[in-house]
């Protein structure tokens, strides 16, 4: 869910046990405008308070969720580096001003520690490499999924209200992105000729 300044808010869903497999294929959604992206490539840059470790962990989430199509269906994730779009990665601290636990605006991706609820209470923001990778998603295209039992292990699940679950980056979340883009290795690909993504999508 968007807020104003293309941040994102995060929350979460509560328990698995209770939703069909077969609605599964209802967790991922592509961000407005829906239209297709070209490029070959993303660079994420170190920033304050992070290091390149984060970074490829956050990247290898992606790549073992995907099974390879970094690169080849969608832009492979780069740690540093320079070719198509580049986003600066940030260490916030404590969000003492909302309970967003990360947000893009602009080339940059701030990832929170902890954040602050609506009652003014620190909360944990939980795993900094799945939030880090969850910020990525939208980067690539994917909305935050719904806030259904099926869609709270996804990597696009909100992440402030609870988390104990581990996430991961799901098929369907590859797949809508590889709707998104176009790279130079697909059919007609025009790879990064073409309409890079905009610093906030």
């Amino acid at each position: 869910m968007h807020a104003s300044g293309c941040r994102h808010v995060f929350a979460f869903c509560l328990i698995a046990s209770f939703c069909p497999s077969t609605l599964s294929a209802q967790c991922a959604s592509l961000e407005a405008p829906t239209g297709q992206y070209f490029g070959d490539q993303i660079q994420l840059i170190p920033g304050t308070g992070t290091d390149g470790s984060l970074i490829n962990a956050a990247i290898s989430m992606w790549d073992s969720g995907c099974s390879g199509q970094m690169g080849t269906d969608f832009p492979a994730l780069q740690n540093g580096g320079s070719g198509g779009a580049s986003y600066t990665v940030m260490m916030g601290g404590h969000n003492a001003e909302s309970a967003h636990c990360g947000e893009h605006s602009g080339n940059a991706i701030i990832i929170y520690t902890s954040s602050t609820d609506a009652a003014g209470n620190r909360q944990s923001c939980g795993n900094v490499t799945m939030n880090l990778a969850h910020e990525i998603g939208h980067i690539l295209g994917l909305n935050d999924a719904p806030q259904t039992t099926q869609c709270q292990f996804n990597i696009m699940a909100w992440i402030n209200r609870n988390n104990g679950y581990s996430r991961s980056v799901s098929g369907e979340e590859c797949t809508k992105v590889d709707n998104k883009w176009k790279t130079s290795t697909e059919p007609s690909g025009t790879g990064g000729i073409g309409q890079n993504p905009p610093p906030c999508i």
